[in-house]
């Protein structure tokens, strides 16, 4: 693609975003996923004015997530399948969290340049997680949408951490508790503890029950910048630090290392900023991180001057098969 026309598709990548979503929320992967629909039979099914969503599914078939055939019909496509629910890989939660309305504050980023800090808590009133925390079904949105990710990087990131040999992880802000059910899958003797806010632990004691590993992993609801439980030989943080400023960062690695024995190691699962400048997902999803979170996307630098100033060692970093990198430390102990 020649550069003008690379840069105008980058320029409206939002409103093929926002199209996406509303499809996605009304449906239309699904009505299509057996045969073509005509549009105006779609437009009944999900109660829309039919010329209208023809214009959106029109524009949807241009990016190429549709198929448009004669007759404004439309079909599926290798895309719209990921769109609907139960599909290996679906990325509907996420597709359904693009088009929330609170995720606006996102066209705040010249503030957020100018003051060097996220501007949701002014445009909401609280900050990110505790906004969520006060509206529990965007937080179950939320959730789910964040759950999305773990289908195959999961398995790589035991790999990655030899948590297959572990005896006790301690998994420090788990969410729904993805990854540790994926833990005490590949390690059958091990036990897990999952500390998360009160409204993601309630989530996360539902999926274990669900898969009958609740009697094996106790859920704690806390918060992990006043303490972390005790008693893990493993300690995993994963995509939590990126939340936060280096100084929460630090509370929360400092709060594991407060909690570890020696001879425990804390296992950080980050998507690494190449220190070349070479594109990857990390540069744009840190800008997510500035406007929603006052987080960032860090350098492998970044990161072992962060744990070397909250009393870690950097003893081993792996890169997964899924885009991730294990970053493994040790606490350095007084004495």
């Amino acid at each position: 693609m020649e550069p003008r026309a690379a840069l105008s598709a980058m320029l409206s990548g939002h409103l093929v975003a926002l199209a996406i979503s509303l499809a996605t929320r009304l449906g239309i992967p699904d009505l299509v996923a057996r045969r073509p629909r005509r549009v105006t039979a779609l437009a009944r099914a999900t109660r829309s004015h039919p010329d209208t969503l023809y214009r959106v599914l029109r524009a949807l078939a241009a990016a190429g997530v549709l198929m448009e055939h004669r007759g404004r019909r439309f079909a599926r496509t290798g895309l719209s399948d990921l769109l609907r629910a139960g599909v290996p890989g679906s990325l509907r939660a996420p597709a359904l969290l693009a088009g929330e309305p609170w995720r606006r504050v996102a066209y705040d980023l010249p503030a957020a340049v100018r003051r060097g800090r996220s501007p949701f808590a002014r445009a909401h009133g609280a900050g990110f997680y505790t906004y969520l925390a006060r509206h529990p079904a965007r937080y179950r949105l939320f959730l789910e949408a964040m759950e999305c990710h773990w289908p195959g990087l999961a398995h790589a990131v035991v790999r990655a951490g030899r948590l297959a040999r572990a005896r006790r992880v301690v998994d420090v802000g788990g969410g729904p508790a993805t990854l540790m059910r994926t833990i005490l899958d590949m390690n059958a003797t091990a036990t897990g503890v999952v500390l998360e806010a009160p409204a993601a632990a309630a989530r996360a004691r539902r999926s274990l029950a669900a898969t009958g590993l609740g009697r094996r992993c106790r859920v704690v609801a806390g918060d992990f910048f006043r303490s972390v439980p005790r008693g893990g030989d493993a300690y995993v943080l994963a995509f939590v630090l990126h939340n936060w400023d280096d100084r929460r960062a630090a509370t929360i690695l400092t709060r594991c290392r407060a909690a570890m024995a020696p001879g425990a190691r804390l296992l950080v699962v980050e998507m690494l900023v190449p220190a070349d400048g070479r594109p990857a997902p990390a540069q744009v999803h840190d800008l997510e991180m500035l406007v929603f979170t006052d987080g960032r996307e860090r350098t492998e630098a970044e990161y072992r001057a962060l744990l070397r100033a909250s009393g870690f060692r950097l003893r081993r970093i792996v890169a997964t098969a899924g885009g991730a990198t294990v970053l493994e430390a040790v606490p350095v102990h007084p004495g």
